[in-house]
């Protein structure tokens, strides 16, 4: 059985999803803040970008997750550069699981308690983020410019757009919170750091898709029979 993914198909079914997401998370969030109503069987939760365990937390893990098999892919059959493809897959591997059992919290949590900046944990994880991203720009620069000019300019529009929703928007947020609380401005911009997270996963997948038919071809997966 041969399974044949087109990547820009691929991405476009994912963008789809994504923006569909996007779009009930604030319909739910319109429904429960401007109508000042909650309820609806659990659909608004189940839907709403500012939750966790739910669908928008899962399609964000699954994008991820198949993020990090299709680098894995490259990184097997890469020639040069190989530590950092399978650096990469990684590093979507960890994003991946801190999606669903929200790791990150916890060191934002004992940072702050150290740091003594109780209510003000946006700030710690803003200044960890920074840094974050500063390390990683370092260690990556050298390989994406080593990728050809249409992959390294994706890679590169992805990387900027996660860091925006990721970082910026999520700091963003906190501080709102911090001064408003919950309301519908804060869901909007929680939904919209969820999309903008999504959507450069998917920009993402669509580099690797094109990169593997390009530079890798056909692959296959084969279960040996024997036991």
């Amino acid at each position: 059985m041969a399974i044949s993914v087109p990547p820009r198909r691929t991405a476009r079914a994912l963008l789809g999803a994504v923006l569909v997401l996007g779009a009930a998370s604030v319909l739910a969030n319109l429904y429960r803040h401007g109508l000042d109503q909650d309820g609806l069987l659990g659909l608004v939760n189940l839907v709403n970008a500012d939750e966790e365990a739910n669908v928008p937390t899962w399609l964000n893990a699954c994008l991820l997750l198949l993020a990090a098999a299709l680098v894995g892919i490259v990184a097997g059959a890469a020639r040069a550069r190989r530590r950092h493809w399978a650096a990469l897959s990684l590093l979507l591997l960890y994003l991946s699981m801190d999606e669903v059992a929200q790791v990150h919290e916890l060191f934002e949590d004992s940072a702050s308690a150290r740091l003594d900046a109780a209510g003000s944990d946006y700030v710690v994880w803003g200044i960890a983020g920074a840094a974050i991203v500063l390390v990683l720009t370092l260690v990556f620069a050298g390989f994406v410019r080593e990728l050809p000019a249409r992959a390294r300019r994706r890679f590169t529009f992805a990387a900027a757009l996660y860091v925006v929703g990721g970082l910026g928007l999520d700091v963003l947020g906190s501080a709102y919170y911090e001064t408003r609380g919950v309301d519908l401005s804060y869901t909007m911009l929680s939904t919209a750091e969820e999309v903008a997270e999504m959507v450069a996963v998917v920009v993402l997948v669509h580099a690797v898709l094109d990169h593997i038919r390009a530079r890798v071809g056909r692959v296959s997966f084969e279960v040996d029979g024997a036991t």
